[in-house]
């Protein structure tokens, strides 16, 4: 038996996402050391062997040995699969890491997605000497996709108007939607029956994969009106977790043409989750508030396999009251006067 499970990433995918497809993960946390795997006892033994096929699917979405990407997302690096012998009196496992010592059989590797022009890579995934009997396959993926965790401001150029810092703050949301997300998927297929080669029968399995990975991508730019009087946006971030805990935040400040441009695809980026925005309006100079509201609605909640793009335009009905009745708008009047000239000739 062999193992290869020498990448960090590997490796807390392994305990993140194949708990998570066991309904096991309940909020969004990350660990602050990798679990690592170990060998399993040497002298497991098993009585025959044979090679299997797989086929790997994400469900609605579209790429680690050498394995052309085909139709597999680019937010996939690699693959890593396994297949557990299933033996009477022994633990069902059926997520990783496989327990230190424990002796039961398994077979495992890595497989690398590589473009499908690439020389000697196979068209197909395959796992050799696997256990004939029942047995769990387990698999997960590394993610292609870099953490993320980012708010930052640019100045798009001289003011003119709303219309071309609205053009500005979309351009800078395209190439945040261009960067590849951070995206670690897992899946099992328990209790499946291997065949010897010649029992007529082909031994493919199915395993669907799975993600609790989202992302989130927000700019903000000013409406015209609030660059004209001259005023600020401080706008904090928070991601927190479905208990309410804060996981980590960052605040900007924005005025004239500055784009805010806000970006959350990381580990802890996971279904549940989400990020609160606190937007305080003042004066250039000015350390008084003159206005502050939260944004905390669907659109800034994480949910799985979904990235979200938002343009937000922090506008003047922010910063404008209606004065009415009930505001007792009175006026004083300065005396006006009649006065005669004097010594007039």
């Amino acid at each position: 038996m062999k193992t290869n499970l020498s990448m960090k990433k590997i490796l807390i995918a392994l305990v993140v996402l194949m708990i998570s497809v066991m309904g096991l993960l309940v909020s969004c946390n990350k660990d602050d050391e990798p679990i690592k795997q170990t060998n399993v006892n040497p002298n497991a033994t098993v009585e025959e062997t044979t090679s299997v096929a797989f086929n790997i699917s994400t469900p609605s979405k579209t790429t680690a040995k050498d394995v052309k990407r085909g139709t597999i997302s680019v937010r996939v690096k690699n693959i890593y699969l396994a297949a557990v012998k299933v033996i009477t009196g022994l633990p069902n496992l059926t997520y990783l890491p496989i327990p230190n010592g424990t002796p039961i059989y398994f077979t495992d590797d890595t497989f690398n997605l590589v473009p499908d022009n690439t020389a000697n890579a196979q068209d197909y995934f395959s796992l050799d000497k696997v256990a004939i009997g029942t047995n769990n396959f387990l698999a997960a993926t590394e993610a292609a996709g870099p953490e993320v965790f980012s708010f930052t401001t640019t100045q798009y150029g001289p003011w003119t108007s709303t219309a071309a810092s609205n053009t500005a703050a979309i351009a800078k949301l395209n190439v945040l939607k261009a960067v590849i997300p951070y995206t670690i998927y897992g899946g099992s297929v328990l209790n499946k029956v291997i065949t010897k080669p010649d029992a007529g029968i082909a031994n493919n399995v199915s395993i669907p994969m799975s993600t609790a990975h989202g992302r989130i991508s927000s700019v903000f730019n000013l409406e015209d009106l609030l660059v004209k009087l001259e005023y600020n946006a401080t706008i904090k971030a928070e991601a927190i977790k479905p208990n309410g805990q804060v996981i980590s935040s960052q605040t900007v400040v924005i005025n004239g043409g500055d784009i805010a441009a806000f970006q959350w695809s990381n580990l802890v980026s996971l279904d549940g989750c989400k990020v609160k925005y606190t937007i305080v309006i003042r004066e250039n100079g000015n350390a008084t508030p003159l206005y502050t509201y939260d944004i905390d609605d669907a659109n800034t909640k994480i949910d799985a396999s979904i990235s979200k793009s938002c343009h937000y335009i922090i506008d003047k009905t922010k910063v404008l009251v209606d004065l009415n009745e009930s505001d007792d708008i009175t006026f004083t009047w300065q005396p006006w006067e009649e006065t005669e000239c004097h010594n007039c000739q």
